[in-house]
């Protein structure tokens, strides 16, 4: 698995997948709307996505929000790529180069798959922080 940082060229492997895993989207999402949302992000001073790739080939995406206390990770495999543990593998190498920061996840308490996750990549459930169906889950810096 490798991971580079996401450009701006990465745009039409985005839109598709993100057609593909976002119902908000929908039809009506354009690639113009795309590139815009694309653009701000890639803009973003406290985001930054990464891109896992096997074999050259984009499997999923992942956020890096810097909320002031930890960097938040958010984390989306393409849908053909689910359950192979492709995630916690790209997980698992991104955190390893932040070793030095305190990193966080939101995961909705029914998602399984996003649970098994993070709990293999070494995150652990934040019991005094649930709430409504979400749990927190925190990997603290290795100093």
């Amino acid at each position: 698995m490798s991971i580079h940082i996401a450009t701006i060229d990465d745009a039409p492997f985005m839109f598709e997948w993100r057609k593909d895993t976002d119902p908000e989207a929908g039809t009506d999402y354009t690639q113009e709307q795309h590139l815009g949302w694309m653009a701000q992000m890639l803009l973003d001073e406290k985001r930054v996505m990464l891109i896992g790739s096997m074999h050259d080939r984009p499997v999923g995406v992942m956020t890096l929000r810097d909320d002031n206390n930890a960097l938040d990770v958010t984390i989306a495999m393409v849908s053909g790529e689910r359950g192979k543990g492709l995630g916690t593998r790209m997980l698992v190498l991104a955190s390893g180069t932040m070793q030095e920061y305190d990193l966080s996840a939101e995961i909705w308490r029914k998602n399984m798959a996003s649970v098994k996750l993070f709990r293999h990549a070494g995150f652990e459930p934040d019991k005094a922080r649930q709430s409504n169906g979400v749990t927190y889950w925190s990997r603290p810096a290795k100093k």
